[in-house]
């Protein structure tokens, strides 16, 4: 084991992690002290149950297969897909087990084989690194609050993910801690998250501290203040963070969000949702991003969505970006439309060929405060939706030809004296490279390098067709773009 984890705890299977937790919350056996400082490094993928719990869309129930096979509730509506009428269009109740009879589903409130309810990990003050490992199997089903793998958390846990799991509690639920007084970087949740009250998340129910990188791709039901991330961030920061999983609120003025529920007098910066956000009764209020953005000191910039976002019942609002916005200022942000659906200020509609072509990730890397440092990109133009990453690969570029903008994920060919233009001083290197002349000498060398700046129709050298190609390109005279 590294250095760098000298003083850790190394966790390589589920009785280890179990130790832990016990080590944490005071709770062994041997008369062992209680140590809520600890510090713990995992070296393996932990499997707490065997089972697998996987969310079927049609009944909107998980099915768990281990030792026997049955269904657990999860509170979301099936989307009529299937044959069973009991729950293909109403929703289950979240928490108990059904089993499949002849004529529907039936309550049975039991599962027949052996399963092990995880305690959560609480008042956690050390440092837990996940280590690029996961926990699976992690089931949880009651009306405890503070529920996840850990409960609170005032330290750190970073680079962990939780997947193939079943958590449901009350309030302050979420895969990888129910509430955060310190830091989350680097965790994401692929399983069930659910909570009958508030302060529902993916990664965290209630953020009072820092969540950086982290991401949902599971299925989060809850009744009010549910995100994808998190249920409700309060007086810090969430930055970096995704959702491409199902967000769902259905609870009386419920807040829904694709990132997070509601942001109280904190920052949501650089996020994105690119899943499905839904909030089911009267008065919802539900954002692409973040359902409600509260207080005069928080602020959501530089976020996108392009996610499907809805909403059922009187009074609803809904914003592709914000559902509300009281007091919170929002800047540099973008949702996927035609035309303008919402009218908050610091948000702008942009057509899917706008994000296809790189324009919205590059518009998102521009307002980064410090432009050297690539927070955003795009993997393929024409195809693909920004990402955050620090991937050179991927940067995007910006580049006027006469008075048309272009966008490359690559130095886009024609910009031959690198000034983030296309016009004619560049035409004039060409035309003295198509005749030999150098770099040095004011024109292009016809090396590797120049070739993939110059050579505009890709026959392997420098010439006149490829000056003519550029100077119809830069005077409007052709449909050929420099791209």
């Amino acid at each position: 084991m590294s250095a760098d984890y000298i003083g850790y705890y190394a966790i390589d299977n589920a009785g280890q992690l179990i130790w832990f937790e016990k080590l944490v919350n005071g709770t062994l056996s041997d008369g062992t002290a209680k140590n809520e400082n600890a510090n713990a490094v995992l070296t393996n993928n932990i499997t707490l149950n065997n089972e697998t719990f996987v969310f079927e869309p049609d009944t909107g129930l998980i099915k768990v297969t281990g030792e026997a096979v049955a269904y657990l509730g999860t509170g979301i509506k099936g989307n009529g897909s299937g044959a069973n009428e009991a729950f293909d269009t109403t929703a289950s109740t979240m928490g108990p087990w059904y089993t499949l009879a002849a004529d529907g589903y039936e309550t049975t409130y039991a599962y027949s084989g052996t399963i092990r309810v995880w305690t959560p990990i609480d008042n956690y003050s050390g440092i837990f690194d996940g280590n690029g490992k996961t926990v699976s199997g992690l089931y949880i089903n009651g009306t405890a609050d503070r529920v996840g793998l850990f409960g609170m958390v005032t330290g750190t846990v970073k680079n962990l993910g939780v997947i193939n799991s079943y958590i449901r509690g009350s309030s302050y639920v979420g895969a990888v801690g129910g509430k955060n007084n310190g830091s989350f970087e680097g965790c994401y949740n692929a399983g069930f998250v659910g909570g009958d009250l508030v302060f529902i998340g993916g990664v965290v129910g209630l953020n009072s501290g820092t969540v950086k990188g982290c991401y949902n791709a599971g299925y989060i039901s809850g009744n009010n203040y549910v995100g994808g991330v998190a249920g409700k961030s309060e007086g810090n920061s969430i930055s970096g963070c995704y959702n491409i999983g199902t967000v769902i609120g259905y609870g009386y003025y419920t807040y829904v969000g694709g990132v997070c529920g509601c942001i109280y007098f904190a920052d949501l910066t650089d996020c994105y949702n690119i899943g499905t956000v839904s909030g089911y009764d009267d008065g919802a209020t539900v954002g692409g991003v973040c359902g409600d953005g509260d207080g005069t000191y928080g602020k959501i910039s530089n976020c996108y969505n392009i996610g499907t976002v809805s909403g059922v019942g009187e009074g609803v609002s809904i914003g592709g970006i914000c559902g509300t916005i009281d007091s919170c200022e929002i800047s540099n942000c973008y949702y996927l439309a035609d035309s303008e659906t919402d009218s908050i200020d610091g948000t702008t509609f942009k057509t899917s060929a706008q994000f296809a072509s790189g324009e919205v990730a590059w518009l998102l890397q521009d307002a980064q405060t410090d432009k050297t440092v690539q927070t955003w990109g795009q993997v393929k133009l024409g195809e693909a939706t920004p990402i955050l990453t620090s991937d050179a690969r991927y940067a995007v570029r910006r580049v006027e030809c006469g008075d048309t903008p272009y966008y490359n994920t690559n130095k886009l060919y024609g910009d031959i004296n690198n000034d983030m233009k296309v016009d004619y001083d560049d035409l004039t290197r060409l035309l003295k490279a198509s005749v030999g002349i150098g770099y040095s000498d004011g024109g292009i060398d016809s090396d590797a390098a120049g070739l993939a700046l110059a050579d505009l129709n890709s026959d392997g050298t420098i010439d006149a067709i490829d000056a003519a190609m550029l100077e119809m390109a830069i005077s409007g005279g052709s449909d050929y773009k420099l791209q």
